[in-house]
């Protein structure tokens, strides 16, 4: 299981820098599916959790409340 969670890995952090590191378990999971792979979301999610890997949070975005666009 170990050297398979390292060969894992490699494709996990391929697919989370290609993503400029805002993909999440469930996204690599779809990505990694799409690419053949056979793999679980919760090993997915246990690897990256076990490797410090976690996507990028974004702040709440402001309410718009004018719009500029007057026509």
């Amino acid at each position: 299981r170990n050297r398979r969670d390292r060969e894992l890995l490699v494709l996990i952090r391929k697919a989370f820098s290609d993503s400029r590191h805002s993909y999440g378990s469930r996204r690599i999971h779809a990505v990694l599916m799409a690419d053949g792979e056979r793999i679980s979301e919760r090993r997915i999610a246990r690897i990256m959790r076990e490797n410090d890997i976690s996507p990028k949070k974004t702040g709440p975005q402001p309410p718009v409340t004018t719009r500029a666009n007057h026509k």
